[in-house]
């Protein structure tokens, strides 16, 4: 996918899903979907055929840190049931980021619709877990193969 197929399914899911408030370019190969109370940044890779699409779940309670991170890495493990998505940091001591990293080939906007909307609802859920501290009755979602609305694949 080049720069210009890339703008333009970002331009075309603006009218996809009436819960985006904007779509925003951030440079060349980057965009931002607003939904809200939440972010979506999605950036072109071309060389690899893939698009990025990402949202910053903010960082943990230093007191609570290795709580949130072993329940990040397992559920960023579980990736057959997540459709593969990834945890990250921004840099040390920085904000968490999910991400998913998706092929660009034969990618259409009402696919690509779909992860967008589901990575920042899973974002929202997983925000809320952080800020619980990932504690033992912090709301932890439930995922399993059939649960498609809450899964980042399509």
């Amino acid at each position: 996918m080049n720069e210009e197929a890339f703008a333009a399914i970002m331009q075309e899911i603006a009218a996809l899903d009436d819960q985006i408030d904007a779509v925003v370019a951030t440079g060349e190969a980057g965009y931002v979907v607003a939904f809200g109370e939440i972010d979506v940044f999605v950036d072109l890779d071309a060389q690899n055929r893939k698009l990025v699409v990402s949202a910053d779940l903010g960082a943990p309670v230093r007191a609570k840190a290795l709580r949130v991170y072993e329940f990040l890495l397992t559920y960023a493990g579980g990736w057959r049931e997540t459709g593969g998505v990834s945890v990250g940091l921004s840099g040390p001591r920085g904000s968490l980021m999910l991400m998913a990293h998706i092929a660009t080939e034969r990618l259409a906007a009402r696919n690509f619709i779909v992860i967008v909307a589901n990575m920042a609802r899973r974002a929202v859920i997983l925000r809320g877990v952080i800020a619980a501290g990932a504690a033992a009755d912090a709301p932890t979602p439930a995922i399993s193969a059939g649960d498609v609305e809450l899964l980042i694949r399509i």
